[in-house]
Formats: structure tokens, sequence, C-alpha cells
């Protein structure tokens, strides 16, 4: 730790700056405090009580003052017996018994009274630390009966939210110090509620403490006090989020692709095509012609289910376990060369089952840039344009169509929809509430756009909608999908968004470290979202599966 904060017991200077952190460089001795740490991958597992400003070895010596203190385990039974502890190389260390239920530490000292200048007090110390924060401990086990003064953790994403109880009450005001790794120090007061949050850095040991003053006056070792100053530290162990995890248990895809095409079938993710090169560079070479399959299930790495055209700028949904692949350009030019650039008119199901693509009725012109999804077995193409080989603009597309699956592919056939009011390309489609989406991309006049238009197959016309929240980028390459009844967008600055439950306004769901374009984001479950490929701000290429969890959100 590089910035300390002086306490009271070491003349403290105090800087009011409401729920602000206040930080102040110590420049001369530092305060004490008990801290438990305990280490159950050990065999026995031991805990070791040091007395410093943080939870980690101080001055040896030191320990001394506080070889009264008593350290007990605590389960949802109650309190257990003191362990016996002995002086250590750097504090008290005692063994743990063995345990097969979920258990805290606690330990309580009563330092004696102390004189500050004017001020003469009781200090009184208690400590807390149990297992890494998410284990079944924390919300099973109290210790409220056993601390007056209580710190109880719970974590929401990179967040830590810390409530602190005064026998069994929110402490309102109660002064709070926090420090961990690659986090700023900071000292808070808590709010009417009794809670205080702070951002989580790297994973490790968090040193927590908060402060609690009583007026009371009294006499203790024969000293008169006038009041008693209750000191609760807590030794938190912080790991990865649940979704962090999640997404180590998924492998990069095998290539950095951008503007694909991805969907889920059955249990697993399949991405088709896309970019493989420098940005606003194409050629034959740099289009993948691979169709990638990711079981969900089974947890194994990527494979090669199928190959097919080079393409890029297309789009992959799924229907009855089958896959369907719509349009996109591809590159005819070598590396090096002027672009040759062709949008096509291809259409085709790949059954997993068998493993072959089957040609479907071709689009009724050649389109990329494009976007597609089923609803209620037919499959909607909006949006995008046609490239011509060495033409150096689209023709922009005013058209949309539909094609029922559900029909005999020999007479199946694509049906105009009404003309959109927009002509746009790059854009996210998504069917949510019986309506198709169209959302965000590039407009022909006016550049990116945030803009949404909707689609009523019922009454076959195009409305208005909300557009997203933020800057025009949001909208550009974005990526829509609905899960558990919700509509969500995945945006470049990194917020995923969702429409309100009435339709009228775009809310922030989530804000990612960092956003992506030209990505897909794929529902897995009722509250999981998969981000694939795309690429950051830079322009840098994510290979990273990304998963976004935004249950109770």
């Amino acid at each position: 730790m590089n910035n300390f904060l002086i306490w009271p017991e070491s003349g403290m200077r105090t800087a009011m700056g409401g729920m602000l952190a206040v930080l102040i460089v110590v420049k001369s001795s530092s305060a004490h405090f008990p801290w438990l740490v305990c280490d159950e991958s050990k065999s026995p597992a031991t805990v070791e009580v040091y007395f410093a400003e943080y939870a980690e070895p101080g001055q040896a010596e030191l320990v001394e003052n506080i070889k009264a203190a008593k350290v007990r385990p605590v389960t949802s039974t109650g309190l257990a017996e003191a362990l016996a502890l002995k002086v250590g190389e750097d504090g008290l260390i005692g063994k743990l018994p063995k345990s097969d239920v979920p258990r805290l530490l606690v330990l309580e000292h009563d330092y004696g009274v102390i004189t500050r200048g004017e001020d003469t007090f009781l200090l009184r110390y208690y400590a807390k630390t149990g297992p890494e924060l998410g284990s079944e401990a924390w919300s099973k086990v109290s210790v409220s009966d056993h601390l007056p003064l209580d710190i109880v953790p719970t974590r929401e994403g990179n967040k830590v939210a810390l409530q602190v109880n005064w026998q069994g009450r929110p402490a309102e005001g109660a002064e709070v110090h926090v420090a961990g790794p690659n986090i700023e120090e900071m000292k808070v007061n808590t709010d009417d509620t009794g809670v205080v949050e702070f951002p989580v850095g790297d994973t490790g040991l968090y040193s927590i403490r908060a402060r609690h003053v009583v007026s009371e006056s009294g006499e203790h070792g024969g000293k008169k006090y006038d009041e008693v100053r209750y000191y609760t530290t807590l030794a938190l162990r912080i790991g990865e989020t649940d979704e962090a995890k999640q997404a180590a248990a998924y492998p990069e895809i095998p290539a950095p692709i951008t503007s694909f095409g991805a969907a889920v079938a059955g249990n697993s993710v399949y991405a088709y095509g896309g970019h493989t090169g420098d940005a606003h560079s194409y050629c034959f070479d740099d289009q993948s012609d691979a169709l990638y399959q990711l079981d969900l299930a089974k947890g194994s790495d990527w494979k090669r289910a199928a190959r097919g055209p080079h393409l890029q700028g297309l789009s992959l949904v799924s229907h009855d376990g089958k896959l369907y692949r719509v349009g996109g350009f591809t590159a005819k030019n070598e590396v090096g060369d002027e672009h040759d650039l062709h949008s096509q008119d291809s259409v085709a199901c790949f059954d997993p089952q068998s493993g072959q693509w089957q040609d479907m009725p071709a689009l009724p012109e050649a389109r990329s840039s494009t976007d597609a999804i089923v609803m209620d077995g037919k499959l909607y193409v909006v949006g995008g344009w046609k490239l011509s080989g060495l033409e150096k603009t689209g023709e922009w597309h005013e058209t949309a169509w539909a094609l029922d699956l559900n029909a005999d592919p020999a007479s199946a056939k694509w049906e105009a929809l009404p003309k959109p009011p927009f002509q746009r390309r790059a854009l996210a489609l998504a069917a949510h509430n019986g309506r198709i989406y169209a959302i965000g991309g590039m407009a022909k006049k006016g550049g990116v756009t945030t803009a949404v238009d909707c689609y009523d197959p019922a009454t076959e016309t195009w409305s208005s909608g909300p557009a997203l929240i933020g800057k025009p980028m949001n909208g550009f390459g974005c990526s829509a999908c609905t899960l558990d009844g919700k509509l969500y967008v995945s945006c470049l600055d990194g917020t995923v968004q969702r429409l309100n439950d009435g339709g009228s306004a775009w809310e922030i769901a989530k804000k990612l470290d960092e956003g992506r374009f030209f990505h897909r984001m794929l529902p897995t479950d009722d509250h999981r979202l998969l981000l694939v490929g795309g690429s950051n701000a830079s322009a840098e290429k994510q290979t990273g599966v990304e998963v976004v969890d935004v249950a109770g959100e």
C-alpha cells in the first residue's frame, strides 16, 4: 500500500467531502487494528491475527497488544469455542477445526482506555473474515448477534456494497475505509441505510474497516472514559465475477472476425464467415468460409462444422434447429489489389444433423451489410446495399423481404414487405412482442444513427421507435436479440441497452468495461447473453467470448 489514511488513534486531520473518498498521505506513524486472515487451503486450515493498518503482516512485536483477543468460528447454528492462539512470526496464529458447513470467523477485544489530547475513550476492537465473497457463508451465516458493529458485504458485478449495522440496525454516518488491489483508497460515510459501495479492482484481499462512536461514560480497568469507540475490520477476499468465470470457460473464437453471422441452435453457438483482415482492407483471403460451432453444454473447443462461400456482411439465423445463411459480399480481388466487392443473393440452410448445406430461394436482389431475423416461422431481411465490383459506392436498398420457412421449399418465395421509411445498412434486426425492430446503422443520408424503426406484420405498417441512448456511433454495427421477453442491444460505448416494458425508451441494463461493434450478441439462457467477435473502438478485433449476466437487472 502506498497511500495511508491517518485515523483518530494516530492524529487524524479531518477533511469532510460528503460521500467522496478523502485520502491523506501518512508522513509519520499509522494506526493499527486487528485483522483476521484465514487460509482454508492449508491442512489443517489456519487463521492469523495481524495488528496492522491493513490485512497484512505488520510489526510482529505489536501483536502483544491484542494477545487477549478471542477468535471464534461462527456457523448458522451459532458461536463455537474460542480458538487457541499462539504468537507466530507475523502475528497470532491458530488452527481451525474441520467443518462441513459454511462458517465465518469473528474476533473481539477490549483494547482499553486511551487518551488522545482532550479525549479519553474506551477502544473496542472487532474483526471478521471468511471465504471468498460469493460463498454461501456470507448469505447463510449472520454474526450480528456477536459483533455490535458489523459489516455485511454483497457483490453485484464489479461493485461491492457494504451494509454497516450497529446493534443489528443500519448505522447511518458510520465511517468506512476501503483499500484493495488496484483501487484508490477511500474513506466514506454510510448513507441513511447504512450502506457504502466501492468498485472492485483486481482480485485479491481487501482491507475494510468501519468506525462508530458512542457518547457513553464509564470505567474500565480502573480508568474512566467519556465515550466508546468501536472499530470492526473485514478482511475480504474478492475473486472474479461469475461472468468472468463463465467467460473463462469458453474458448476464444478460432479467428478474429468482424461483420459475420452468428446464431444459437440447440446447445451450440455457430459463427459463419466474416472479415479477418485489417479495417477497411478487403480481399478474398481475408474473408472466412468456415462455419464454426461451440457446444455450450460440453464446454469443448470451437470446431469447424462446415465450409461455404467466402462472405462477410451476412446474416445467420436459426429456426427449428437449423441455420439459415443470408446474403453477404465476396471480395474477388487479391491482397493489395483494388477492391472488387460483390454482394450476393444466396440463401442456404444448414442442418447440424447431416452437416450439409441446402440452397434456399435466392433473395430478389443481391445484398450485404444487412440483417435478418425469424419470427413466427418467417425469415425477415431488412436494410443493406448492393456492391457491384469495382464501383466505389453501393446501391442502397429501399426494399425488405420475408420468406415463409414452413412452406414447401420447392414453392417457397420471397414476399415484399411495405417499403421501409429508411435506407440503412450495418443495422441490427430483432423480433420483440410481435414486431420487427430495425435498430441503428448507417443511413444513406445523415450517416451513422441511433434511429429505431418497427414493422408490425399484423397491420403491415412501419412506425418509429425510441432512439438508442448515446452518440450516433452506438447504432453503427450494433447487435440485438431478445432474452426472457426483453429486447437488448449491445453498443460500441459498452452499454447493453434494454427496451423498457412500455416500449417507449431504452435503459442501461449493463455497462461493460469495453464495447464492441460489428459483433454478435446471442441469448444462451434466461439471464445470460454472449458477445462474440467484433472489434472495439480502437479497431482491435476481439476473440474472447464475453458473458453478460442480466439477471435481476
